[in-house]
């Protein structure tokens, strides 16, 4: 289990060109003993650094696998670590 925030990055891709849709980030709280419950969704200014380096490896991921065409929904947890 990663430790960390947990991020939704949306892509739609057409002939392995991706345009980034959104940027998200989980809204997770500790709630009735649970460690944490989802609570909503935050949206990520698209020109933050942080989005900037989300949706780069996200692009990276699509290319790697050759996701050239299609919607895509990618869920990323940055450690402290990266």
């Amino acid at each position: 289990f990663l430790k960390g925030k947990e991020y939704v990055v949306d892509h739609v891709s057409r002939d392995g060109v991706h345009k980034c849709m959104m940027v998200w980030v989980y809204d997770k709280r500790p709630t009735n003993g649970a460690a944490f419950v989802y609570y909503g969704m935050i949206p990520v200014d698209a020109n933050s650094e942080e989005a900037k380096l989300l949706i780069k490896y996200t692009q990276g991921v699509l290319d790697a696998l050759k996701l050239n065409n299609g919607p895509s929904h990618g869920e990323i947890m940055m450690t402290s670590d990266g």
